[in-house]
C-alpha cells in the first residue's frame, strides 16, 4: 500500500526465521532494496538480507539503560523519533549505528554457576517458606546476586511447580 515509503522491521529471531521469505519478497516491492531496515539484535547479520539488518547487540544495552528483551523496542523508537521517513535507508542507518556501536563498552556476561532442577526447587522452597510469599522474578533476582544461574522461563516453571507442590501440603495459603 505505501512502496515508496521505507520499511522498518523490528522482529525477534525467532519470527525473523519464520517470516525470513516474506520479507525478502516484500523488500522486493520497494523502490529499493536500500529502504528496508531491519532490526533484530539476536539475528546473525548475514544471508540475503544482510545489507539491509541494523548493526545491534548487547552492547545497546548500555546506551539505552534497557534489558535485553527490549532492545529491539528501544532501536526501533530510536530511529522513527530521530529520522524523517524520507531521509531513512538501510546504508545511512547502519553507518550511524555503527559507529554508536563502536563507542560503547563490550558486553561482559556475569560468571555465574548452572544449578540443578532439584537444587532450584530447593532454594525456591526455603525462599517460599521463609518469606511466605515472594514473586519468582524477585526469587530470580536473589538467586542470581548470588552467583547462579537460570534462564527466566525455566525459573518461572520451577517456580509455580515448587509453589503448587507447597498449597497442596497446606505449607502456603
Amino acid at each position: 500500500a505505501y512502496a515508496d515509503e521505507p520499511m522498518v522491521i523490528a522482529i525477534s529471531k525467532e519470527y525473523l526465521s519464520a517470516t525470513y521469505d516474506d520479507i525478502v519478497e516484500a523488500r522486493k516491492l520497494l523502490p529499493s532494496p536500500d529502504k528496508m531496515i531491519i532490526i533484530c539484535t539476536g539475528a546473525k547479520k548475514n544471508g540475503g538480507l544482510a545489507d539491509n539488518f541494523l548493526p545491534c547487540d548487547a552492547r545497546f544495552e548500555n546506551h539505552f539503560h534497557c534489558c535485553r528483551g527490549d532492545l529491539n523496542a528501544y532501536l526501533l523508537e530510536s530511529v522513527v523519533k530521530s529520522h524523517d521517513a524520507s531521509n531513512i535507508s538501510a546504508s545511512k542507518l547502519k553507518a550511524r549505528f555503527k559507529r554508536k556501536l563502536d563507542k560503547l563498552p563490550k558486553v561482559t556476561l556475569p560468571n555465574r554457576s548452572r544449578l540443578l532442577d532439584r537444587d532450584l526447587e530447593a532454594f525456591i522452597m526455603f525462599n517460599l517458606l521463609d518469606s511466605a510469599g515472594g514473586s519468582h522474578t524477585n526469587l530470580l533476582r536473589l538467586l542470581r546476586s548470588g552467583g547462579c544461574a537460570c534462564e527466566q522461563n525455566r525459573f518461572r516453571k520451577l517456580f509455580h511447580r515448587v509453589k503448587r507442590a507447597l498449597k497442596k501440603r497446606g505449607a502456603l495459603e
